[in-house]
């Protein structure tokens, strides 16, 4: 892995914590990083695939916060800044 790689997998984990201490839920991380994913353009697209690595016990998480294009939004906001 290269250390704009490295880099980037570390930002969007941190991105990602951070929403899980906001109360998301994985499953809506992950659906909010497949939506993102799919809005960009092709020829700016890597070709290998986005792989995250959590191991964090969400059972009390995933009763909070059910609108996916709100994580979305965030998400999007988070990465962006």
């Amino acid at each position: 892995m290269e250390q704009s790689e490295f880099n980037a997998t570390q930002y969007i984990n941190q991105a990602c914590y951070e929403l899980i201490r906001r109360g998301y839920t994985l499953k809506q991380i992950h659906d909010a990083l497949a939506t993102i994913i799919k809005s960009i353009e092709p020829k700016f697209a890597s070709t290998k695939p986005l792989t995250l690595s959590v191991d964090i016990d969400t059972t009390e998480l995933d009763q909070k916060l059910e609108h996916s294009t709100t994580l979305a939004r965030e998400l999007h906001d988070e990465l962006d800044n």
